[in-house]
């Protein structure tokens, strides 16, 4: 597998998330903190980078909302 393949397991995955007001966007991507690289992180080490990760997605003034992996 190329790095520019997507994983199996990324195709299995399946999400949920509360719309933001007025509904989803037509296009929308989903980026996440966890296990960065494919690394497998701690349950801690994954909870600080998603915070980290929301409070730049706050600063950064972009169009935003979460997505949580069910799968």
């Amino acid at each position: 597998m190329t790095p520019d393949e997507p994983r199996p397991e990324h195709l299995a995955a399946y999400f949920t998330c509360e719309p933001p007001p007025g509904g989803l966007p037509p296009r929308f991507g989903v980026v996440t903190a966890h296990n960065p690289g494919g690394k497998v992180s701690d349950e801690a080490a994954n909870a600080a980078a998603d915070a980290a990760l929301r409070a730049r997605l706050e600063r950064s003034g972009l169009h935003h909302f979460r997505v949580d992996r069910k799968s």
